[in-house]
């Protein structure tokens, strides 16, 4: 099974099949024991598409879940995604972006699918993200906060032995922009900051 959690964090895959002994194992490996497997694995690629970009964790995660299991899992658009956040005196692309944003957030997580149907995309619970929206509280916030060990940036920081934000934002100017990497610092330092915690 250690293997599955290996496979996990080099390529961000998860068999549909051995889903439940994946969660079992994340669920019960001790912290210590899955930060010495992520030093030992390869992190897959940093780029610019794979650092997270949200505002409200709590969306892009717990949200997201318990909202596209409560709307029957349509595959709502960004925009519907968006309102369902935010208020709608918002302009049409800020409703797009903040659903994007948070999407591609669960998307990281393996938490959601996001499907291309035309120039629209459609976002829809992944088998994971599924078992995951019915674990008690305190099992989802363990589940997920050792999930973003697949995140590149987060796998490559807990590698690396990354412990503060200067370094952090050091890493993040390599992939981004002086102003990009500003605005993400964060985001990353919190995500990273929740599983040295968790």
């Amino acid at each position: 099974m250690i293997n599955q959690i290996v496979k996990y964090i080099e390529t961000g895959i998860i068999d549909e099949e051995k889903i439940n002994s994946f969660i079992d194992e994340m669920i019960h490996i001790s912290k210590d024991d899955l930060v010495g497997l992520i030093k030992y694995c390869d992190i897959r690629s940093i780029d610019a598409t794979n650092i997270p970009q949200y505002s409200t964790y709590e969306d892009g995660t717990y949200n997201m879940l318990q909202y596209l299991r409560m709307s029957g899992d349509f595959g709502p658009r960004y925009a519907e995604i968006g309102s369902h956040y935010l208020d709608n005196n918002q302009n049409k692309d800020a409703l797009v972006k903040y659903g994007e944003n948070h999407s591609k957030l669960a998307s990281l997580l393996g938490l959601v699918r996001i499907k291309k149907c035309g120039r629209v995309s459609r976002v829809y619970l992944s088998e994971l993200g599924k078992r995951i929206e019915r674990m008690e509280n305190q099992e989802q916030i363990i589940m997920i906060s050792r999930l973003s060990v697949g995140i590149p940036i987060i796998g490559h920081c807990i590698k690396h032995d990354v412990y503060t934000v200067d370094q952090l934002y050091g890493i993040l100017l390599e992939y981004l922009t002086e102003v990009t990497a500003t605005r993400r610092r964060k985001n990353t330092w919190d995500i990273l900051r929740l599983f040295r915690e968790g």
